[in-house]
């Protein structure tokens, strides 16, 4: 309304950097993982709009930075890949669950992949996710698809093109934008039709 920022009371209870928050249907924000100067952690925090006060909640099982996340049509909280603690792309993933607090493991991906903004629901409740960055550095070009009902990965169609450090977003008319990030063979943007392209 008024166009300007504002100092909040509350402050963070971990210091924390390349992590991720989402908004939770109870008007919370989740704030998850990321680093510090030791390295990936797995602590989360619960920020209340209300008293604009943090509170820790459950942690990851495994501790991220650079990760992606996704709210499911359930409520919970998908978390995907990300930075382990050697550095290493991750292909674990969890899903955070906002009425008990917890983080539980889920289906494995079939490729580590480091980024933060790698995945987007589809219009089914499945989940895309697109390219990343591998252990290597190098940007994939492989994606897959993640089905909440049976909690595992199965690869898809790939990319064009490798690439890194992009973003994926769904479109109104529920096709997926793939766009920028880093790529050896230049900045091509791709349109990944989910209809077509995930006919079996």
């Amino acid at each position: 309304e008024t166009g300007s920022f504002s100092s909040i009371s509350g402050s963070l209870n971990v210091p924390r950097a390349d992590h991720a928050t989402v908004l939770l249907g109870n008007g919370k924000a989740l704030v998850i993982g990321g680093k510090n100067e030791t390295g990936p952690i797995a602590s989360a925090e619960l920020f209340d709009p209300v008293t604009e006060e943090f509170s820790l909640t459950g942690s990851l099982t495994v501790a991220r930075a650079d990760f992606s996340m996704v709210s499911l049509a359930s409520g919970k909280i998908l978390i995907i890949g990300g930075k382990g603690i050697n550095n290493e792309a991750l292909l674990s993933c969890e899903i955070y669950d906002p009425v008990l607090g917890t983080f539980s493991s889920t289906g494995a991906m079939n490729f580590g992949r480091i980024g933060t903004n790698l995945a987007a629901e589809l219009s089914d409740g499945r989940v895309l996710v697109a390219g990343g960055g591998g252990t290597d550095g190098v940007g994939l070009s492989s994606a897959e698809i993640f089905d909440p009902s049976s909690e595992a990965f199965a690869v898809t169609g790939s990319l064009a093109i490798g690439r890194r450090v992009h973003t994926v977003t769904r479109l109104a008319n529920n096709q997926i934008l793939v766009s920028g990030g880093w790529t050896a063979e230049g900045g091509t943007v791709l349109l990944f039709t989910a209809g077509s392209a995930l006919t079996p």
